[in-house]
């Protein structure tokens, strides 16, 4: 195989959008995770929040705006107040409530956006349902 060809396979494969094979690679891999009792603590679940309210930073804000304006046609404003903006008061709100979540039964956040979370002990499974009003 020529230099050439490995190239621009390698350029194909980057290219790649996101497939069964993929999805069914990182379904395993959250399995694996899970299944493995990391999910459980405060500490672990705090940290997924605080990482998903850094990827809506300032430093990302503008690739979403992008890409939801090449998707979906958004226009920036929009995405920055209903989008953004809104997911990272809700990571914070999340952020406030964690703890009281982990001991109760059912909980809710009210504002533009529900929650609804449901915290079975027998199995360790955290469910937590949006809906936007």
């Amino acid at each position: 195989m020529s230099s050439s060809t490995e190239v621009d396979e390698n350029k194909k494969k980057k290219q790649e959008s996101f497939n069964a094979e993929t999805a069914s690679l990182i379904v395993k891999n959250l399995a694996a995770t899970f299944a493995s009792g990391k999910t459980r603590t405060y500490e672990w679940r705090a940290s997924q929040l605080k990482a998903l309210t850094k990827l809506f930073s300032d430093a990302h804000q503008q690739q979403i705006v992008d890409a939801l304006y090449s998707d979906l046609a958004k226009p920036p404003l929009e995405t920055v107040a209903y989008e953004i903006a809104m997911l990272k008061n809700s990571c914070k709100g999340a952020l406030k409530e964690l703890k009281r979540w982990m001991t109760s039964e059912k909980s809710s956040l009210h504002g533009t956006i529900r929650f609804c979370c449901h915290l079975n002990h027998s199995s360790e499974l955290l469910q937590l349902v949006m809906s936007w009003f």
